[in-house]
């Protein structure tokens, strides 16, 4: 496995793209906090759902 490593490392200097050297930090993202009537609407339950009735679409 280390050989791997050196010749992707070889290959990267070769080809002048930068790698990362040690562990990257995660900045923490505030999440955005949706209210009950907002989650409903984004899933989509309040819709009109449609369905095939004898070739034709008929509201449910």
């Amino acid at each position: 496995m280390r050989q791997i490593g050196d010749e992707v490392l070889k290959w990267a200097k070769h080809n002048r793209i930068p790698l990362r050297s040690g562990a990257t930090t995660r900045k923490n993202s505030k999440k955005e906090k949706l209210s009950k009537h907002d989650l409903i609407d984004l899933m989509g339950m309040n819709r009109p759902t449609y369905r095939r009735n004898k070739g034709a679409f008929r509201q449910r």
